[in-house]
């Protein structure tokens, strides 16, 4: 099961990670795979460029992505539509 941890409340969400292990990436990509689960449903993978040249690649499923953007949606109702 792909998973996260949502906060909407961002402030100080990420305090528990030791700052100096932080590397800041680009978000570069992002691929919609129709059958991208092992139950067959659709995933999202993203790919991040890292400042030394490398790259990382997660993914995660569809449905955690639309649920996240109607978590946003709900906290700030008209972010999506572009308002």
């Amino acid at each position: 099961m792909i998973s996260f941890r949502v906060f909407l409340d961002g402030e100080g969400a990420f305090k528990d990670i030791p700052q100096e292990r932080v590397v800041e990436g680009a978000l570069t990509h992002a691929a919609c795979l129709a059958n991208g689960t092992k139950s067959g449903r659709p995933s999202v993978s993203f790919l991040i460029e890292m400042p030394d040249g490398s790259y990382v690649l997660t993914q995660t499923t569809a449905r955690l992505l639309v649920s996240l953007s109607k978590m946003i949606e709900a906290k700030w109702p008209g972010v999506l539509d572009g308002n």
